[in-house]
């Protein structure tokens, strides 16, 4: 992975810190906050379902504030 951002998301009323927007192989992803391991392995700590739509809309809002 190249670059990653780092942002905060309101979600259904519901703040969750420490998401962020990867830059992979295939296109920009949005991944939730996750915590390493005792065992060196990641695990993720928040869960949302976020449709195609919905990921595109906050991936054009995130770089739309990056822009400023």
């Amino acid at each position: 992975y190249k670059k990653t951002v780092f942002f905060n998301l309101k979600l259904n009323g519901v703040q969750v810190y420490g998401c962020t927007v990867v830059e992979g192989k295939k296109g920009d992803f949005i991944s939730m906050p996750s915590r390493k391991g005792s065992d060196g392995k990641w695990y993720s700590i928040v869960y949302a379902r976020i449709s195609e739509h919905d990921q595109e809309i906050i991936l054009a809002e995130v770089e739309k504030q990056l822009n400023k």
